[in-house]
């Protein structure tokens, strides 16, 4: 519980965690809650309502944790976070991935740990493709004759000016 406190800047100050140096979050929050305590209330747009409990947790946790174990992962490795500043849906998904890949920079929806690479693998590739589709573009439009500089250039080699 926080002590009383004057304002904010105060409160701050008086604060004082006491983190052990090997801490375990989630044995800290929900390992030690009774197994049939609701612990997580998830509002589907629909309106309906999906209760999981503290068991439930428990249970999705390690069978994730299970699964990063069959990939290779190690106990203190990191796995890639996205932090959503939006609601984390398909479409805000394929927005980021559009804004990186068009190298547009991004800001409200940000990558952490080894996802970085990922994202910046996807800028690379979007540059490189973006680059490679103009390049393209222009050669066909060339061979064409749409381009200004083939047109005068086909005029030259014609006699017309």
């Amino acid at each position: 519980m926080l002590s009383p406190a004057e304002n904010y800047d105060a409160l701050i100050a008086a604060t004082r965690w006491a983190i052990p140096k090997r801490f375990n979050i989630g044995v800290a929050v929900c390992d030690q809650q009774p197994a049939d305590r609701p612990a997580l209330i998830n509002v589907r747009p629909d309106g309906g309502l999906d209760t999981y409990k503290f068991g439930d947790l428990r249970r999705l946790t390690n069978q994730l944790a299970n699964v990063f174990t069959g990939l290779g992962l190690t106990p203190g490795e990191r796995v890639g976070i996205l932090s959503m500043a939006a609601d984390g849906s398909l479409t805000e998904r394929i927005y980021f991935s559009g804004v990186v890949f068009s190298t547009l920079g991004f800001g409200d929806i940000v990558p952490f740990g080894p996802l970085r690479l990922l994202v910046a693998v996807e800028s690379i590739t979007g540059l490189m493709l973006i680059a490679w589709s103009a390049t393209l573009t222009y050669g066909v439009l060339e061979r064409a004759n749409f381009s200004p500089l083939a047109k005068r250039e086909a005029e030259r080699s014609s006699g017309r000016r």
